[in-house]
This record gives structure tokens, sequence and C-alpha cells, in this order.
């Protein structure tokens, strides 16, 4: 273990402190001593000490150790000094190095506050890319998928013995990409409520399958309910005025895996048949679109 460096003012001390003792010595053999008393010179006890009276003793320690006691207390007072200053250097180190801590601290909160700053920067950086290539994918979806539109095929005569009509719709792809799992529903009705709204269209799983659809193909389907020329008679019976209603729906995979739907609904007026009464038929011209039953999801 390192030992401590002795003080100045110690050092100082035990050196007066020595210095002094040979002075009273020297003093005190140089004195008077005892008349009766014969020894050594350095016999201090026994030439000068032995013959003294009690309080001539206290009296000579009294003088001879009171200006030990002063030196030692002012030594004591310098070593609190020096204690005290290196106490004051050691605070003002402290101080210091508690400001330089500060200003390392202020230093990483303002690195910490830049870093933050950064961070989110980037992670708005990264929503905006993001956002970005998600508008990006989305246009690009939209412009390849598959678009199926289906268009009306106007109401023509059935082949068969029983004279019956049925409507058809023209089903188109009109997009890029292969329309996938292809069902469709035709439903046709005749009434005479020009505005009629209730247009009730079966579950997908119930619709005819057609499998797929290849882009800028055609696909030709009629309703699953022909109505017979019979049924129309008695309907005009009723009311002259009648409309032929087609609608229905079509259900396919846009070519993204994405499930898509086309709802339709046609209408027909009677009266612009064509003039042959031997049979029945409108043309595709004539249809017009429903207020109702036609949308897109």
């Amino acid at each position: 273990m390192k030992r401590s460096k002795m003080s100045r003012p110690i050092y100082a001390g035990y050196w007066l402190s020595g210095v002094w003792a040979f002075i009273v010595l020297g003093l005190l053999i140089i004195s008077a001593g005892c008349p009766d008393k014969v020894g050594s010179w350095w016999d201090v006890y026994t030439r000068h000490i032995s013959c003294m009276q009690a309080n001539t003793i206290g009296d000579f320690l009294a003088g001879a150790f009171a200006p030990l006691a002063f030196l030692w207390l002012v030594i004591t007072v310098l070593v609190q000094s020096e204690e005290l200053a290196a106490q004051r250097e050691e605070l003002e180190l402290t101080r210091s190095e508690m400001t330089a801590n500060r200003g390392v601290a202020e230093a990483t909160r303002i690195a910490i506050e830049q870093q933050a700053e950064t961070a989110r920067a980037s992670a708005e950086f990264v929503g905006r890319q993001t956002d970005i290539m998600g508008f990006q994918r989305d246009t690009t979806q939209r412009e390849l998928r598959a678009y199926l539109s289906v268009a009306p095929a106007g109401v023509t005569p059935m082949k068969g013995k029983e004279a019956r009509f049925v409507g058809s719709v023209v089903v188109k792809n009109v997009g890029r990409l292969i329309a996938n799992n292809v069902k469709l529903s035709v439903q046709m009705e005749i009434s005479d409520e020009r505005h009629q709204s209730n247009f009730p269209v079966p579950d997908k799983e119930r619709g005819g399958s057609i499998g797929v659809v290849h882009p800028t193909a055609v696909v030709r389907r009629g309703a699953k309910q022909p109505v017979s020329y019979n049924e129309l008679s008695v309907l005009m019976s009723v009311s002259d005025q009648q409309y032929v209603f087609v609608w229905g729906a079509v259900w396919y995979d846009d070519g993204f895996e994405q499930e898509r739907a086309s709802y339709f609904c046609h209408r027909y007026n009677v009266a612009s048949r064509d003039d042959d009464e031997s049979t029945f038929q409108i043309i595709a011209e004539k249809a017009r679109y429903q207020e109702t039953g036609n949308y897109a999801s």
C-alpha cells in the first residue's frame, strides 16, 4: 500500500519540535543545578530536576511545552488550510466534471433528438414510398386486370316446338388479363311497371359456370326463363304497355386473385319489337339500361 506523502507543515513541526527540545535541554544544562547534587552533565534529572519542587517542575514543563503547543496549533491550522484548499480544488474539479458531464448530457440529448427526428423523417419517407408503391401497384392492377362488361344482346325467338323467346346478353373481357372462375346468372321477366327496381340476383354458387374469358373474347348467354308467346298475349291483353327486363350478374377473378362482380339490368319496350307478327324479336340497339341494377364491385 502506498504511503501518503507527509505535508510540509507537519514536517516543519517535527523539525522545529526537535530543535526546541535541544534548546530546552541546553538551557537546562547550562542553568544552575542542585547544589548538593553531583553527576555527569547529561544526567539532567540528578543535577537539575531532582531538587525541584512540584510547582517548579510544573512551571518548567509549562514553559517548555507551551511554545510546542502553540507551534502545533499553528501547524494544525496550516494542515487544515491545506486540506480545505485541497477540498476546494477537488470541489472545483468535481464542478468542472459536472459541467462537462452536463455538456455531454446536453450534446447527447441533442444527438438523440436529431436521431429521433431522422428516424421520424425516415419513417415518413418509408411511409410515402410505401404509399407510392401501393398506388403504383393499384394503378398497375387497374390497368392490367380483367374487366368483364355485360351488354344487351337483344330478345330473340328460340328454336323448338313451342313458340318462345329469350333475352340474351354479351359478356366481353375488355381488360388485359384472363378472367378466371367466371360464373354468369341471367334472369328474364315481363312487366308493365316501367320503373321497376326489384331485381333479385341468385347467389354466385347458383350461377352458370363459363370458366375463363380471354382478353377481347365475347361470350353470349340467354336467360334461363324464356317466355312463351301465349304468356305475352295474356299480358298484352291486360296492358298494351309491357317491358322485357333482362338482369343478373357475372362473377370472376380479375387475374390478381381478387373476386369481382358486374351486375346488369336491361329494359326492352315490347312496342319496339320487329313488325313481323309471326315472330318476336327486339334488336340489342333498342335496349335501355335500367335506372337500378347496374353496378360493379
